[in-house]
């Protein structure tokens, strides 16, 4: 099954900060989820705008044998190269977010 998961500034999705994991439909989402599944995102920084909370994330889903799709970068399904342009985008967001807060 795919599912989806949106993170925008808008009454009917989750309004949350990126740095903020405790998003109840994400949770929700990650409750539900099984191996072989795949959860889909538009842009890595929907999930986590921090490095390591967003790589623990998509971690414990590999380790679960879920896959991320981002729309804007394709499928990954933990492999070494998946995982290593998983670090460079959340370094990114991460850095983003940092810039706009200061």
């Amino acid at each position: 099954m795919i599912y989806g998961y949106a993170r925008v500034s808008s009454v009917r999705c989750e309004t949350f900060t990126g740095t903020t994991m405790g998003r109840p439909i994400l949770m929700e989402i990650s409750n539900a989820i099984k191996p072989g599944d795949t959860l889909m995102v538009t842009k890595l920084d929907r999930l986590s705008r921090t490095t390591w909370r967003g790589a623990k994330f998509i971690e414990e889903l590999h380790q679960r044998g879920v896959a991320i799709h981002i729309l804007d970068m394709g499928k990954f399904d933990g492999t070494p190269m998946g995982k290593a342009m998983i670090q460079i985008v959340l370094v990114m967001a991460e850095l983003e977010r940092s810039n706009i807060m200061s």
